[in-house]
C-alpha cells in the first residue's frame, strides 16, 4: 500500500537523515527535519491493518513524499488508513 503525502514540494533534494521514519506492527511515525524552516510529523498511531515493519519504507520524491506499506496479510482489506471501531467489535490487538 502506498501513501502519498504531496504537501512535500521540493523534498527531493533534502538530506536524507533528515527524513526520520519508525514503523511499528500498527503504527508509523515519519518526521521531516528541517525543511524549509520547520519541522514535520506525520503519524498514524493505530493503523487499520498489521503491517510488516522491516518491508515498509519512505521515498521523496521530487513533488511529494511516499511511504510504502507492506501489508502483514495479503489479503487484508484498507478501507481507511486509520483503524476505526465497527459497530460491535472488540478490541483485540
Amino acid at each position: 500500500m502506498k501513501v502519498q503525502l504531496d504537501f512535500f514540494k521540493g523534498l527531493k533534494g533534502h538530506p536524507s537523515e533528515k527524513l526520520v521514519a519508525e514503523f511499528k506492527p500498527r503504527s508509523l511515525t515519519v518526521r521531516v527535519l528541517d525543511f524549509k524552516g520547520a519541522n514535520y510529523l506525520f503519524q498514524v498511531p493505530r493503523l487499520q491493518c498489521k503491517v510488516v515493519p522491516e518491508q515498509c519504507s519512505v521515498t521523496a520524491k521530487p513533488d511529494c513524499l511516499v511511504i510504502t506499506l507492506r501489508k502483514f496479510k495479503d489479503d487484508d482489506n484498507w478501507w481507511s488508513l486509520f483503524k476505526t471501531k465497527a459497530i460491535g467489535e472488540v478490541d483485540s490487538d
